[in-house]
């Protein structure tokens, strides 16, 4: 009925239930939060092997893929990890842009109602200078689209 349809992904998990879904998504929203695994690991529990590996077999099944990546300050905002992002999509060829995600400070408050402590103990949401930085510092290094909010 011409309606679109995506899906939105961390990676981590049995890559056949992502291409199960291959056929019936116009896009998949891949989230990418750190290209150094051990800082992979120490953000979200895992490293990024199995995660990459992922990406790639929905790559190279033709999957359309949208980058998604989660930008904290002092965090993953390295020079590094944003000239990765843009060298990650330009070695995959079915990835159409890239998403940036600023960090949101009210997910605090989603921590709290679940009665855990939030892994990062930041206050306010990056300044807009900061994050048109992070845009131009990829934007320079790929001709895939960056999006930000």
């Amino acid at each position: 009925h011409g309606i679109s349809s995506c899906m939105e992904t961390c990676g981590f998990g049995d890559y056949a239930n992502l291409k199960s879904w291959l056929p019936y998504m116009d896009y998949f929203l891949f989230d990418y939060k750190a290209a150094d695994p051990i800082l992979h690991k120490k953000l979200t529990g895992v490293n990024n092997h199995l995660i990459l590996r992922n990406l790639k077999k929905l790559n190279a099944d033709g999957a359309k893929i949208i980058l998604r990546c989660p930008l904290i300050p002092g965090v993953n905002d390295s020079q590094e990890h944003l000239l990765s992002i843009a060298r990650l999509a330009d070695r995959l060829e079915n990835v159409r842009g890239i998403h940036l995600e600023p960090y949101n400070p009210l997910a605090a408050g989603s921590y709290e109602c679940l009665g855990i402590e939030a892994p990062l103990q930041l206050t306010g949401f990056p300044s807009d200078d900061i994050v048109e930085l992070w845009r131009n510092t990829i934007s320079s290094a790929t001709e895939k689209t960056v999006i930000r909010p």
